[in-house]
């Protein structure tokens, strides 16, 4: 039996979010989703991971059906493509035909399309919404959030969500845009960090010493 209890796409009530992935990145978010007083449901492959949530109220769950099972919007921070796929086809039962899916994981273009597709045969809205940011901003809630919808209702269905994990959030016209935002971004870091190894490198090799801060152990 599918999911009840699902806030209507007018956004009346309060709503409820199913975080299904409790990693460092998904935690971080869920909490903060608790703190601005969202619903919150969370399920992990391992339970002992969710845990701690509750005591943030959070209502862990064995199952990804369990968790989104009253819950109008579901967050996926999980692992890659073939976990958020196989993860949302084990939520089907729970899902309602108000639910939005707002998909954080770093994928292709390509992947993200594809989930897309997958959201329409689950009968869900889709926002596409990899983030950029590590493990201290989202625990700040200070992420910024890439973001793409197929369904323009839904940007102000999960504003209350994204407001509550990131403190700017950037809407891109198609999906596979914010992912392919993403891969350029995290191109674009691993370049300057591989660019100032190298310089640090060659300061050493001429016997400059680096600058404080920047010297090895």
């Amino acid at each position: 039996m599918g999911g009840t209890n699902r806030t209507p796409p007018s956004g009346q009530g309060r709503p409820v979010v199913a975080v299904l992935g409790t990693g460092t990145m998904g935690e971080a978010m869920a909490r903060n989703i608790a703190a601005a007083g969202v619903g919150l449901r969370a399920w992990n492959r391992n339970r002992a991971t969710a845990e701690p949530l509750a005591d943030v109220g959070a209502a862990v769950c064995d199952t990804p059906a369990e968790a989104c099972q009253g819950a109008n919007i579901v967050l996926t921070a999980l692992a890659n493509e073939k976990v958020v796929a196989d993860v949302m086809d084990q939520a089907r039962d729970g899902l309602g035909g108000h639910t939005v899916w707002v998909q954080t994981c770093t994928v292709s273009p390509d992947g993200s399309r594809r989930l897309a597709e997958q959201a329409t045969r689950l009968n869900v809205a889709y926002v596409e919404a990899p983030l950029l940011g590590t493990k201290e901003p989202a625990v700040a809630g200070t992420l910024t959030i890439l973001a793409a919808s197929p369904r323009q209702e839904a940007r102000e269905e999960v504003r209350p969500v994204l407001e509550a994990v990131g403190k700017r959030t950037v809407w891109l016209d198609e999906v596979g845009q914010p992912s392919s935002l993403k891969l350029a971004y995290n191109a674009w870091v691993l370049t300057t960090v591989e660019g100032i190894a190298e310089s640090l490198t060659l300061a050493g090799t001429l016997g400059v010493d680096p600058p404080p801060g920047h010297r090895g152990h």
